[in-house]
């Protein structure tokens, strides 16, 4: 699959354990769906959630064509799903502004309005709201954009840490380089050439990593 090098670091900051629980919301085209499914060995259950049918139905389409079978995809509004059984861990790969992808679709950057802009951080938070209740106590939900903005960034989380006593920032140093990780703990790329001159290009992505305080 053909996939952004900072935008392959995203499950890499999640690290399932194999035979894990996964929600991975909004999981649409399901690129790092898979990328989990490798991760784990195919093993578990990842619940890939996206709010347009035709996007579950693409999901469903690469994870066959793959051959993964820990994939279940799931039309459902991220802001209100419910199960009664938790997860161990959550991806949230939110929709956003997308400034950090600029490179791949330049002409955004005239069409994007300040109201359009202002709309993203409250369903960013409507999303990590909820999935925090979906997440056992001792379980890991990654948040990431694939933009700079930190109204959708660091002031999502920092709001969301403030009003949920229960989750804590943790540091990401073990799963992805130092280099990229800032001193608030935030994994952060931004547009540049890669280390390795090979034609890429590194996006400016976001990633927090949240854990779930309290007794197991």
């Amino acid at each position: 699959i053909i996939q952004g090098q900072a935008s392959q670091l995203v499950p890499l900051l999640l690290s399932p354990e194999p035979g894990a629980r996964v929600l991975d919301c909004c999981a649409a085209p399901g690129l790092k769906t898979t990328h989990i499914a490798e991760l784990m060995g195919d093993s578990g259950e990842i619940v890939a959630l996206d709010i347009h049918e035709k996007r579950v139905r693409a999901v469903e389409a690469l994870a066959q064509s793959l051959g993964y079978l820990s994939i279940k995809a799931v039309k459902g509004d991220a802001r209100i799903y419910k199960e009664a059984r938790p997860f161990d861990a959550a991806l949230l790969d939110v929709p956003c502004s997308g400034l950090g992808v600029l490179a791949h679709n330049p002409e955004r950057k005239w069409r994007l309005s300040p109201k359009e802009l202002s709309t993203f951080p409250p369903l960013q938070y409507a999303i990590i709201e909820n999935a925090a209740k979906l997440v056992r106590v001792g379980g890991v939900i990654v948040y990431s954009t694939c933009t700079t903005a930190r109204a959708e960034n660091e002031g999502v989380i920092k709001r969301f840490l403030s009003e949920n006593k229960s989750w804590t920032l943790e540091h990401p140093e073990t799963f992805v380089a130092p280099s990229l990780i800032n001193k608030e703990g935030f994994f952060k790329t931004f547009p540049m050439e890669p280390a390795v001159d090979n034609g890429g290009h590194l996006d400016g992505f976001f990633g927090a990593r949240l854990r779930r305080r309290g007794q197991m």
